[in-house]
């Protein structure tokens, strides 16, 4: 029984000096860095126009999978899956955030 209250003591003590560390480090690796002018320009000239061929792309495959998605059921998933995500990920999105 006495050495359970030990070991308790001591799992609490070491949470209690770890978390603040934990903090700074997890803060530390967080930064709020506006994109570059290089990430732009990629962004622009090559993954953009690869969303884009995916978007459409994506509105033919939709569209041959219909029949089989509405005896599914699940139609608004596929389209979410093969249209909107790509679409949302080409046009919504800020240019240079790729990690968006």
């Amino acid at each position: 029984m006495k050495t359970i209250k030990i070991v308790c003591y001591l799992l609490i003590g070491c949470m209690l000096v770890i978390s603040p560390m934990l903090s700074t480090l997890s803060m530390a690796t967080t930064y709020d860095d506006k994109p570059s002018a290089e990430e732009m320009l990629v962004d622009v000239f090559l993954v953009r126009p690869l969303g884009m061929i995916t978007t459409f792309l994506g509105c033919g495959f939709f569209a041959a999978s219909i029949p089989f998605s509405f005896m599914g059921g699940n139609t608004v998933d596929v389209f979410g899956e093969l249209v909107t995500g790509p679409a949302t990920f080409t046009f919504f999105r800020p240019v240079g955030e790729l990690d968006y």
